[in-house]
């Protein structure tokens, strides 16, 4: 005899494929084909048109590259799409109002080293994203390399009053570039917190970015606190 349970498991397989009549089947085949036709032009225009680009150009142009949270550059934005969206056709375009943190890059930022033979080297550095200020004030310390942001939290050393330096580059032997963004990014984001935990003053990351220049590229960090 087949347990009662397993007659009531098979009793509701049964039941979750029911058989659709026929004019119902041919009903849900025109509605699989015309879905699956008008995703497929939906792919085709998102591939074959420069119009992602275009509308990207005018709101760099329009609003400039920083659109910060709570700038004027984010209004800015937002009012272009809201224009823009309507153009396109949308019937309702809302705004939805929240409480975000504002953060404001400071005037200029800096980072000097002196070489062997104490003459000093600026480089071309951006501040992090969330990240703290030094209240005008130039911050001095020796710096400790760190390969990888595991390095810094098994080390055993002083970092009180010193400068954390993240040397890990972006992999350019990687065809994934978001792969090789994923392998450096975290000294980034978790990197000044951890460096901040072990006493350190500062922290200096690599650009994560597959271009080797002279234009820093910076994102967010983020801390406990």
């Amino acid at each position: 005899m087949v347990p009662f349970n397993l007659q009531l498991k098979f009793l509701l397989l049964l039941m979750s494929f029911q058989i659709l009549p026929i004019g119902a089947q041919e009903l849900y085949q025109a509605d699989y084909e015309a879905d699956a036709f008008f995703i497929r032009n939906i792919y085709q225009e998102a591939v074959g048109s420069q119009n992602a680009y275009t509308l990207l150009e005018d709101l760099l142009e329009s609003c400039g590259g920083h659109r910060l949270s709570g700038t004027d550059n984010y209004d800015k934005a937002v009012h272009f799409f809201n224009v823009k969206l309507a153009d396109i056709g949308f019937h309702s375009v809302v705004n939805q109002s929240c409480e975000v943190v504002q953060w404001q890059r400071g005037q200029s930022d800096a980072v000097i080293y002196h070489d062997e033979n104490m003459t000093p080297v600026a480089l071309s550095a951006v501040a992090l994203g969330n990240s703290g200020h030094s209240g005008g004030k130039m911050l001095t310390g020796e710096i400790i390399a760190f390969s990888h942001i595991d390095s810094l939290n098994q080390y055993e050393g002083d970092l009180e009053n010193k400068i954390a330096f993240f040397t890990r580059p972006f992999d350019q032997s990687l065809i994934n570039t978001f792969r090789a963004y994923s392998g450096s990014v975290a000294q980034r984001v978790f990197g000044p917190n951890a460096a901040a935990k072990k006493g350190a003053i500062a922290c200096i990351v690599r650009s994560m970015a597959s271009n080797t220049d002279d234009h820093p590229h910076t994102g967010v960090t983020v801390f406990d606190e």
